[in-house]
C-alpha cells in the first residue's frame, strides 16, 4: 500500500481529526473545570462558562460564532493545501 492509494482516507481523516480538536470540552470539564488559574481553559469551554455559568450568553454567542470561523478557516486551509496531492 502506497501513500497515493491511501490519500484520500488520510485527507479524511486529518480533517475529522482537526475538527474534533477543538472539541474538547468534556474532558476538561469533567477532569480540571477549567484547572487552577484557568490554566486548561481553552475557548469551548469559555463558551460553557461565559453562557451558563456566567449568564452572558451574548458574550458566549459572539466567541462561539469567532470559533466557528476559527475551524471553518482551519478546515479550508486544509483542503487547500492538502487536496491538491489527494488522488482517487
Amino acid at each position: 500500500m502506497t501513500l497515493p492509494m491511501i490519500s484520500p482516507t488520510l485527507f479524511f481523516t486529518s480533517t475529522v481529526t482537526l475538527i474534533g480538536a477543538f472539541k474538547s470540552f468534556g474532558l476538561i470539564d469533567l477532569m480540571t473545570a477549567g484547572g487552577p488559574n484557568n490554566a486548561t481553559n481553552l475557548m469551548v469551554y469559555q463558551v460553557y462558562r461565559d453562557a451558563f455559568l456566567n449568564g452572558n450568553y451574548g458574550l458566549a454567542s459572539a466567541e462561539s460564532v469567532i470559533l466557528a470561523v476559527i475551524i471553518a478557516l482551519f478546515t479550508l486551509l486544509q483542503f487547500k493545501f492538502l487536496e491538491k496531492r489527494v488522488t482517487y
